[in-house]
C-alpha cells in the first residue's frame, strides 16, 4: 500500500535505499568505505584516549600511595617521638615527694649551664684519660 516496504512480506525484498547503496559502492547497511574509516579511526582514537587515561590513572594513584605511605610513616614517626617525650624525665625532676621542692631551683642551674658560652667554646682538655669500666664497678 502506498508504496511503503510491507512487513514480513519476504526476506528476499531489499529497500529502495540498498539497493542505491549497492549501486554507488556502499555497503549494504548504508555505509561507504569511508565511513567505515572514520568509525575505525575514532574507535582507535578512544582506544588510545582510554589506555592514555587508565595510564595516567595508574601513575597517579601509584603517587597518591606513595604520598600516603610517607604521611603514614610521618605519622609513626611523630607518634614514637611523642611515647619517647613523656618516657624522658628532665634531670631536675625529683623522683621523691620530699625532694620536688629543690625542683625549680635544680631547674634553674641546670639552664644556666647552657646560657655560659665557655661550657661550648673551650675546647676539650688534651690530657688522655683512661677509663676502666671493670675497676669502677668493683
Amino acid at each position: 500500500m502506498w508504496g511503503l516496504p510491507q512487513w514480513g512480506s519476504s526476506s528476499d525484498s531489499k529497500t529502495q535505499q540498498q539497493k542505491e547503496g549497492e549501486q554507488d559502492g556502499r555497503s549494504p547497511e548504508g555505509t561507504s568505505g569511508g565511513a567505515n574509516k572514520a568509525f575505525a579511526s575514532a574507535a582507535s582514537f578512544f582506544s588510545n584516549l582510554k589506555s592514555t587515561i587508565t595510564t595516567m590513572a595508574d601513575q597517579h594513584f601509584k603517587e597518591l600511595d606513595v604520598e600516603f605511605k610517607r604521611n603514614a610513616a610521618l605519622k609513626r614517626e611523630q607518634k614514637r617521638q611523642e611515647e619517647l617525650r613523656k618516657k624522658v624525665i628532665p634531670p631536675w625532676t625529683a623522683l621523691e615527694e620530699e625532694k620536688s621542692i629543690l625542683e625549680e631551683d635544680l631547674k634553674q642551674k641546670i639552664l644556666e649551664i647552657s646560657k655560659n658560652e665557655r661550657n661550648f667554646m673551650v675546647p676539650p682538655p688534651e690530657e688522655v684519660f683512661e677509663f676502666d669500666l671493670v675497676s669502677g664497678l668493683i
